[in-house]
């Protein structure tokens, strides 16, 4: 038999607490809770600093829920609870109970705009005919982009430089980024690559001279790649600086596949 229970989890080193419904079998297991600050603060902290104490226990959810509300309602305000919301629902219980509603609501948006762009294609057969080449016209598709699109990215881009989106950081910035990466901030501090017949492996400099004692080298090796014969009316070809006319013709159609997937894919 199924009983929901009603838990308080305190943080023994700073006195937090969360309070959260239970569905188990056994009232008194190891959970803990699964609430977003809870779990951070058990990553940070470890689950040995915390203690459950299991305040009710219910035959029904509906009635550890409501014992859940009052007593979130009532705490909430406290600057030691980690409560993020009030209580009373949330959990896999009520995700899985709704899942299938948003399922549905999300079928029912997808035949809506199936059935619009149905009506505007039978409205407008220039429309249609654009909208066939751009899906199923391959490398040949065609983008056509309005002066009025044009003047809207171009305000948009503005706007954004304006509010400092693409704002390089400034000095002061850069060093602060330095400094914050130096000596054993650096996730990479204390470490070396080494290189033998071609293998590169990353150790601790600390056992650089055991690894050098079984015959490995300091630092990374250049290991050289097999040269590919080149290809011409490929991309692969236009990257290796070849620029005949077959591999700028296949430069320029890979762009025009690209450039429509994500146009159409912003327009969505």
């Amino acid at each position: 038999m199924d009983l929901h229970t009603v838990y308080w989890t305190t943080n023994l080193v700073n006195g937090k607490f969360y309070i959260g419904v239970h569905k188990t079998k056994n009232p008194f297991d190891d959970y803990l809770g699964s609430g977003k600050r809870l779990g951070r603060a058990r990553c940070k902290y470890g689950d040995k600093n915390f203690k459950k104490e299991v305040l009710i226990v219910h035959g029904t959810a509906e009635e550890a829920l409501v014992d859940e509300a009052y007593l979130v309602a009532k705490h909430i305000d406290n600057p030691l609870c980690m409560n993020l919301k009030s209580g009373g629902s949330g959990g896999f219980d009520y995700i899985n109970k709704h899942c299938k509603r948003n399922r549905e609501w999300s079928v029912k948006g997808g035949k809506a705009s199936q059935l619009s762009l149905k009506a505007h294609c039978e409205r407008d057969k220039e429309f249609e005919a654009q909208y066939l080449r751009n899906r199923f016209g391959g490398p040949n598709r065609i983008i056509i982009i309005t002066d009025e699109r044009k003047a809207e990215l171009s305000e948009k881009a503005k706007e954004m430089w304006a509010r400092g989106v693409y704002k390089p950081h400034s000095q002061e910035v850069r060093e602060k980024l330095s400094l914050s990466h130096r000596g054993e901030k650096n996730s990479q501090f204390g470490t070396c690559w080494i290189s033998k017949e071609g293998e590169r492996r990353k150790i601790k400099r600390v056992d650089l001279e055991e690894w050098i004692k079984l015959g490995w080298q300091n630092g990374k090796k250049k290991i050289p790649k097999e040269q590919k014969p080149l290809i011409h009316g490929t991309t692969q070809g236009y990257h290796r600086s070849c620029r005949c006319t077959l591999c700028k013709a296949a430069w320029s159609a890979y762009h025009r596949e690209y450039y429509s997937k994500h146009v159409r894919k912003r327009n969505k």
